[in-house]
Order: C-alpha cells, then structure tokens, then sequence
C-alpha cells in the first residue's frame, strides 16, 4: 500500500482521528505495524522503520485533509485557532513574543 491508501485506510475506518494526529498515528501503528492489535507495543525495528517513514505519512496527510471528502468542517477548523489564542493568553508577555515571533 501507498502512504496516501494507508492514510484514507485508517482514516475511513476511523474518521475521529482526522482531528487528533496523534489518535491518527496511534491508530497507523496499531494498523500497520502491530496487526491491528489494541494493546500497544512496538520493537525497536518497527520504531525505526515507522519514524523513517514518518515525514511521508504527514504529508500524505495533510494532502488528503485537503480532499473535500476528509476536510474538517469549517467550525472544526475554526476551533484549532480558538485554542491557539486561548493559549496564548496564558503566556507571560515575554512568552507571547516569543510564541508571535514564531507562529505568527
């Protein structure tokens, strides 16, 4: 399977992660690395190959994110700002330069 098969495989067949990366990747390895088991492990190989192959599955990703069949809904999309600026206001005023110098 190609990156972009396996991420529509995990994300048809569980289409919450689409919100969360890390639920996604959880799931991808659970999936492609540890036979579908829920109980998580992984060998120091598979560790390896999945981070080797890690930067590939995020760019696949985020390309069929863009797809309007898996795209979030647009409020869904709105919250991720809402919690960044949310986040924001927690930072010290040096923090906050900082956090706009890099992200903004």
């Amino acid at each position: 399977m190609t990156n972009q098969e396996k991420v529509k495989f995990i994300l048809n067949k569980f289409p919450e992660t689409k919100f969360n990366r890390a639920d996604f990747f959880l799931k991808y390895i659970q999936e492609f690395f540890n036979e579908g088991k829920e109980l998580f492990y992984i060998t120091k190989d598979q560790f390896k190959a999945f981070w080797k192959d890690f930067a590939g599955v995020e760019r696949s990703l985020r390309d069929i994110l863009k797809e309007p069949k898996y795209r979030l809904p647009i409020e869904a999309d709105a919250k991720r700002y809402e919690k960044a600026d949310e986040f924001r206001e927690t930072l010290s005023s040096k923090e906050k330069k900082q956090y706009d110098l890099m992200f903004k």
